[in-house]
C-alpha cells in the first residue's frame, strides 16, 4: 500500500488539513521581493529552499523561515520538513507543536516515488507524526491515538525507516498500540 493510499483510508488521518495555512504573505513578500533579484529563475522553489538554507547555516533564522515558506508554498517538500523540525523544536521560531503536526502532515500526504529522497522526508515525517498522535497534542483536536501512531510507524517502517522499526518495536514490547503485530 503506497503512502498516499494510506493517508486516503482514514487510519492516519484526525485533523482535516483544511486548517493548514502557511503565512501567505510572508511567502508573497518573498514572491515580491523575488529572493532579492527580479530574475524569473530567483522564483525557483529549490533557489529559495537553498537560500533557507544559507540564511538557516549564518543564524539568519527570521530570513530561513521566509525563504523556508516560500519554497514549502510552492512545493519543495524539504523546505517543508525543515519548518515542521523548526516548529518542533523552538529553533528560529516559537515552539509549537500543532503547527508542527501539520507541517508534518502535509509531508506524509505527499506521494513520493520509492527510493527518491523525498522518501526520507515522508518517512520521517510519519516518524513525528506518530509520536504526536501517541500521546496527544494538549489544547488542540489531536487526542492519544496509540492505534493510530503504531500505523504511521509501520508505514514510515515500510518505507525504511530505522527509527520507525525502533519505535515501531518499542510499542509493540510495551504492549502499546494494541497487538496488531501483522
Amino acid at each position: 500500500m503506497s503512502v498516499s493510499e494510506f493517508l486516503r483510508t482514514g487510519l492516519v488521518c484526525t485533523v482535516a488539513i483544511g486548517a493548514f495555512g502557511c503565512a501567505t504573505q510572508s511567502a508573497h513578500a518573498l514572491d515580491q521581493s523575488v529572493i532579492g533579484n527580479p530574475n524569473e529563475k530567483q522564483r525557483d522553489p529549490w533557489a529559495a529552499f537553498r537560500l533557507g538554507f544559507s540564511a538557516y547555516q549564518s543564524g539568519q533564522k527570521e530570513q530561513a523561515v521566509e525563504a523556508y515558506r516560500y519554497a514549502a508554498d510552492n512545493g519543495q517538500i524539504g523546505a517543508r520538513w525543515k519548518l515542521a523540525r523548526m516548529y518542533a523544536e523552538g529553533d528560529g521560531v516559537a515552539q509549537n507543536d500543532y503547527q508542527a503536526f501539520r507541517f508534518f502532515q502535509e509531508i506524509a500526504s505527499q506521494d513520493v516515488e520509492p527510493g527518491s529522497r523525498e522518501q526520507n522526508y515522508v518517512a520521517d515525517a510519519l516518524v513525528a507524526l506518530s509520536g504526536y498522535v501517541r500521546t496527544g497534542i494538549p489544547g488542540t483536536p489531536i487526542q492519544a491515538d496509540p492505534q493510530t501512531a503504531q500505523d504511521y510507524l509501520r508505514t514510515a517502517a515500510n518505507l525504511g525507516s530505522p527509527s520507525a522499526q525502533f519505535e515501531l518495536g518499542k510499542m509493540f514490547l510495551q504492549g502499546d498500540g494494541g497487538s496488531r503485530a501483522s
